[in-house]
């Protein structure tokens, strides 16, 4: 380095030597000691050589970091996979499953919450929350095992939540927590709030209500939604059960597996030890709990909850298993109702050719008997004996 004036400072510019190159007396050398041409200079201010070494120190730093990073997930990757012999995972013992839920929700997993709107989603997941924070049944049937519980709430808010808690529970004091929009979203930083707040407070359940509120990613992607699932796994490590609620699928006119019905990818689905799945008609008293999955334990049957409510009081009442036979039945007359619905009328065969194979043609004829029986639909004679089925009230309408 020379100093060509008081302001100019000359130095080698090494952007202009290429990598194999020797710098020796004053000229570039090849590696087979051939002269290539004169060492290049650049004159710079003492303020930009400044700079240059800030960020030269800089740059230096950032990649220690990422090489130190690199050595920590290397040492991490060996620490976690080491094989185990099966004779040694046989002579391990494991405690009986614990449940926050009996049955329902899982000790240490996360559950699914989900459902069509006006299914009582967020309803569920505040007596869920009380009943944990008192220890007592959920509906009076499931027992809990009492903690500490925090609501990340990203749909409702204050307001909303001060009304129905009001009809819900009688007592104030209970280890129940809010974050209410705040604009929660998933990712390290907030994740480990969360796990400090749960430390402080003796919270062992986080309930996120609702899933879509809480992230970023695109939701019919498998991949970005299995790494929105592994920030709860996170939660699960550090003790903690989580408990989501999230939407269903519009119904079409086929009834789906309620395992598939939840919205997005399936690996939402995939992802969860536990999957709730609420169903009602929108006007009834009652809503249908349906278990879609249960990874660590048999799945329960579907059982109705009576909706019991007035001005100042609202509760859940567990009313029973459903009959199974009877649902399938009246699923399948519900299929023919909306299928005459859509066609305006129909003969059986048209009616059968419409549900695509989803109920035979003999069950399609004891249908149509039954709901004209019941006086649901009626049906005329056509050309060549044909029967043709109609819904009662499309007559009614037409009357009128």
């Amino acid at each position: 380095m020379e100093e060509t004036n008081k302001n100019l400072i000359k130095e080698i510019d090494h952007s202009k030597i290429k990598e194999g190159e020797i710098i020796h007396s004053g000229y570039v050398w090849d590696v087979d000691g051939t002269c290539l041409r004169p060492i290049p200079y650049i004159e710079k201010t003492i303020e930009e050589i400044s700079a240059d070494r800030k960020n030269d120190i800089k740059s230096l730093e950032k990649r220690l970091k990422t090489i130190d990073k690199e050595i920590n997930e290397r040492e991490e990757v060996e620490s976690k996979f080491i094989p185990i012999s099966l004779s040694s995972l046989m002579t391990e013992e494991f405690g009986e499953v614990g449940w926050i839920v009996d049955k329902l929700i899982p000790l240490e997993g996360t559950t699914a919450l989900s459902g069509s709107p006006a299914s009582f989603k967020t309803w569920l997941a505040l007596d869920i929350a009380i009943k944990v924070a008192k220890g007592e049944q959920l509906f009076g049937k499931f027992n809990t095992k009492k903690t500490g519980v925090l609501i990340i709430d990203e749909e409702n808010g204050k307001r909303l939540l001060n009304s129905r808690l009001k009809k819900m529970c009688q007592v104030a004091d209970l280890p129940v927590y809010f974050i209410c929009l705040s604009g929660f979203k998933l990712g390290r930083g907030l994740l480990a709030k969360v796990v400090e707040i749960t430390q402080k407070y003796g919270v062992g359940l986080v309930i996120f209500d609702s899933l879509v509120r809480i992230h970023d990613a695109d939701e019919n992607n498998a991949v970005e939604m299995a790494g929105v699932f592994r920030y709860f796994k996170e939660l699960n490590k550090r003790g903690l059960t989580v408990l989501v609620t999230h939407h269903n699928r519009k119904k079409g006119i086929f009834k789906e597996d309620p395992a598939q019905s939840i919205r997005g990818s399936s690996d939402i689905s995939a992802s969860v030890e536990c999957h709730l799945a609420l169903d009602r008609k929108r006007g009834e008293s009652f809503v249908t709990v349906i278990q879609a999955k249960n990874r660590v334990a048999e799945e329960l049957k579907p059982f109705n909850l009576n909706i019991i409510s007035d001005d100042n009081n609202w509760k859940f009442e567990y009313a029973g298993e459903l009959d199974e036979k009877k649902m399938k039945k009246e699923d399948e007359q519900s299929l023919f109702l909306e299928v005459l619905k859509n066609l305006k009328e129909a003969d059986l065969v048209e009616i059968y050719q419409s549900l695509k194979g989803e109920v035979g043609i003999n069950k399609i004829r004891e249908i149509a008997k039954e709901l004209k029986g019941k006086g649901q639909i009626l049906s005329k004679k056509e050309a060549h004996n044909r029967e043709v089925f109609l819904l009662a009230e499309s007559i009614e309408l037409a009357e009128l």
